[in-house]
């Protein structure tokens, strides 16, 4: 790929786009691994939701491997945080007197803080590689996106307002997460904001395609239908990814390597479920090999 000049902006960048998914997300990693292996340098990413989380590490230039030790970890302790774990009456009076969600926001903020922090990036700004991260102002019904770099990511069209400051990195990916009823909303400035995934569940159309030569993006659409649906939560799990999956296949048209991942929809909030998912991943990537022939044309052109 062409390599930048004088300080401008390269015309031939890899922009990877990680859809929301909870932990369906944790996927990602095995195409993480997959373009490492392949030498494939990622330019830009933009993130959702768990994808946020996932495109903040793959920002603060990390490899896939410490990418997967880090998200583990993450896992390990908010498994023993019980935030998920409070019996059902205790959670009710608990967002009864403090919260408009389940779980506090601030829990998960201050996880994301400490997990970005590790390597070196508190801020927003100190990550070295360009990053998006999506949220929604549940008033206005804007989507806002948090950016290191906003030529990168600038909108045409005026479909998305670019957040004028630089911002705790941590805070931004817990905006991004603040996914409604599970968890609070994200008070940011004047704004009131939940996850990304309310409007833009995979941000590929974030990327100024002025830039970018190539767009993959990783999604975790299941189409099969669940049997289990023995618990409400599983039904509203159920249906919520329903509506997301349409608006991703949307999006996946907008990007020149699409990869996804049948995930089931139960294993968005089964904390603990990390390596079975990305060991699925793995098994899944060895029966559909990502096609790099786009990459490849580019690269000898380049």
């Amino acid at each position: 790929m062409e390599k930048s000049r004088n300080h401008e902006i390269p015309k031939e960048m890899f922009g990877l786009s990680l859809a929301g998914g909870g932990l369906k997300s944790f996927s990602q990693l095995a195409v993480l691994r997959d373009l490492e292996e392949h030498h494939v340098a990622i330019d830009a990413v933009a993130g959702t939701s768990m994808g946020a989380v996932i495109a903040a590490l793959v920002a603060c230039g990390l490899s896939a491997q410490q990418i997967e030790d880090a998200l583990l970890e993450a896992e390990k302790e908010f498994a023993e945080s019980g935030i998920f774990s409070r019996p059902a009456q205790k959670i009710i009076q608990h967002v009864r007197e403090h919260n408009n969600g389940f779980v506090a926001l601030q829990d998960l903020h201050q996880m994301a803080c400490g997990l970005y922090e590790k390597f070196g990036c508190r801020m927003l700004s100190d990550c070295p590689i360009p990053l998006a991260i999506t949220s929604v102002d549940i008033h206005t019904s804007e989507l806002v996106v948090f950016t290191n770099k906003p030529e990168f990511f600038k909108s045409a069209t005026g479909d998305w307002i670019i957040y004028p400051h630089d911002i705790e990195l941590g805070l931004a990916v817990a905006a991004s997460c603040a996914f409604p009823l599970v968890f609070s909303t994200a008070c940011i400035d004047e704004r009131q904001l939940v996850d990304g995934g309310v409007m833009m569940n995979l941000p590929t159309p974030l990327f100024n395609r002025e830039h970018f030569s190539v767009l993959m993006s990783v999604t975790m659409i299941y189409d099969a239908v669940d049997r289990q649906l023995a618990s409400p939560f599983n039904v509203a799990i159920q249906s919520l990814d329903i509506l997301i999956r349409q608006l991703d296949r949307q999006m996946t048209k907008q990007a020149d390597i699409q990869v996804n991942f049948p995930i089931e929809p139960h294993l968005v909030f089964k904390v603990g479920a990390g390596r079975e998912v990305i060991a699925a991943a793995k098994e899944m990537l060895l029966d559909n090999p990502i096609d790099y022939d786009l990459l490849e044309k580019h690269r000898r052109q380049g």
